[in-house]
């Protein structure tokens, strides 16, 4: 490979806070607004040009294994239904994606996060154990920005890794799970697609309905549900072997997803009955990831923590979902892995949220410190949200207290939690 040697430049620190979050998804914005409304100097980084992450770009508006949760959530559980949401009978809470972005963002910036979008983490400056800035790009140019205390909210540990920490990533094969490019539709009437939809378990009939059409998705649980107002979701591409970690390999991905999408939909609407008029408003903008870094932290969430063997003595959030892979083999059954156990509730640590390496730096959503079977349950985006809540508790904490965030006694940060 040719290389290029850029010439040292000096960068100019654009600004100074208390607390920094990388990734404005699910975790991000909970930890933000946890952070700030504690009196913290909060920055929120922001790739995309929107909060929410795989809600709002990734057109998954709907919360997995939230019923259980407090805090923040609870707050969303009361607002979602004002601005057009729902609660599904499955349990599922869901707003259709451009209220969710509004609603975010009013969530942060009345909590006093500023809010920086198009910014990518780019690299970290270090002193010893511990972050001094992180630096960005963007529109701007190269920028650094510096902090106290960090929060990786990236979903694939972007911020850890450039500022050198240990991580894991997929299983002991090396396979991770395949990645999804959703869709949103219109033209299609509810009491004429009802059967269809997720919530009347009506996978295997949407599976018949695109066979019937002529077409096999990728994905063999391929997922119809009702976003309200005629506007409906759907989830049917699987990428398999998605590198998170390549631009390349994402590109690939996106591009076969959104080819995919488009040939179902035309399909569909050739067959005609109760699809004679379905649409493709949009595909999204954000490649779902299941599966990114998973950095190694101070305590580590294994399947012992699943089957109730192993108690969490620091609990910051507590875990209801089944684990759920989607098979890396796009020939291996029915497009889902099954474990040999039913989970138990149980509790993330404090630990896993704290890095392992760097002194100053936590993380909160499916990058925290857990393992391959762990992370398939912890993973979901009800769970990132108290995941995220604490971390900004902790950070916040650690600023005031005036000490590293592995230092904050757990008995300051357990009586602003509720599990």
């Amino acid at each position: 490979m040719q290389t290029v040697t850029e010439p040292e430049r000096t960068l100019p620190v654009s600004g100074e806070f208390e607390i920094i979050i990388c990734g404005g998804g699910p975790a991000g914005i909970s930890a933000a607004c946890a952070a700030a409304r504690r009196g913290r100097k909060t920055l929120l980084l922001e790739r995309n040009n929107c909060l929410g992450g795989i809600w709002t770009a990734g057109l998954m508006p709907w919360i997995l294994d939230q019923h259980n949760k407090h805090g923040f959530l609870a707050e969303l559980r009361r607002e979602i239904p004002r601005h057009g949401g729902w609660l599904t009978p499955t349990g599922k809470l869901g707003i259709p994606p451009e209220e969710f972005k509004y609603l975010l963002e009013r969530f942060a910036l009345d909590s006093g996060v500023t809010i920086r979008y198009g910014m990518t983490v780019a690299g970290a400056v270090r002193d010893n154990r511990t972050i001094t800035h992180v630096i960005t790009e963007s529109k701007s140019g190269r920028e650094a920005w510096k902090a106290q205390c960090f929060i990786d909210c990236t979903g694939d540990g972007d911020l850890a890794a450039v500022s050198g920490c240990g991580f894991d990533y997929a299983g002991e094969d090396g396979h991770a799970q395949p990645s999804s490019l959703n869709g949103l539709l219109g033209g299609l009437e509810l009491a004429e697609v009802e059967s269809y939809l997720t919530t009347s378990n009506g996978k295997g009939l949407f599976l018949a309905a695109l066979r019937n059409a002529g077409v096999e998705p990728t994905y063999d649980k391929p997922t119809l549900i009702h976003f309200g107002s005629g506007v409906f979701g759907l989830m049917s591409f699987h990428g398999y072997g998605t590198c998170p970690f390549s631009t390349q390999s994402i590109t690939e991905m996106i591009l076969k997803g959104r080819d995919e999408l488009h040939r179902q939909v035309d399909a569909l609407r050739r067959l005609g009955g109760v699809w004679r008029n379905i649409v493709l408003l949009a595909t999204s903008e954000q490649l779902g990831i299941r599966e990114g870094r998973r950095i190694h932290g101070r305590e580590t969430v294994t399947g012992d923590h699943l089957k109730g063997i192993v108690k969490t003595e620091c609990p910051v959030c507590r875990i209801t979902a089944q684990p759920d892979i989607h098979a890396p083999d796009p020939n291996r059954g029915s497009g889902i892995v099954k474990v040999a156990f039913r989970c138990s509730n149980y509790d993330i640590p404090w630990g896993a949220l704290l890095s392992a390496d760097r002194d100053n730096l936590l993380m909160a959503g499916r990058c925290i410190s857990g393992d391959f079977i762990a992370h398939s349950s912890y993973r979901m985006s009800g769970n990132a949200v108290p995941m995220g809540e604490a971390a900004g508790i902790g950070a916040a904490l650690a600023v005031q207290m005036n000490c590293l965030p592995p230092e904050v006694p757990f008995e300051a940060m357990a009586s602003q939690i509720e599990l």
